[in-house]
């Protein structure tokens, strides 16, 4: 289990790879947690520091979480939850 994003690091800050993340996040949430509800996904390039902030906005109604926003970092050291 997991969604590969490391493969997105080695490639310049773009927005076609911020969005190539995006559907990355998008269709592994959904084959993996059909639980949770993806309301929005922001992916934001950060050229400088070859990075990405990533908001995700989600609700999960089968446990009445509704819109929780989980910020994100994807780098050269990882995937980190902020």
């Amino acid at each position: 289990y997991g969604l590969s994003l490391m493969q997105f690091l080695f490639e310049p800050v773009s927005q076609s790879i911020s969005t190539l993340i995006g559907d990355t996040i998008l269709k592994g949430l959904n084959q993996y947690e059909p639980r949770v509800i993806v309301e929005r996904i922001y992916v934001n390039g950060i050229p400088d520091d070859n990075s990405y902030i990533i908001t995700l906005i989600i609700s999960i109604p089968s446990l009445n979480i509704l819109q929780v926003n989980i910020d994100a970092q994807l780098n050269n050291t990882g995937f980190s939850v902020a």
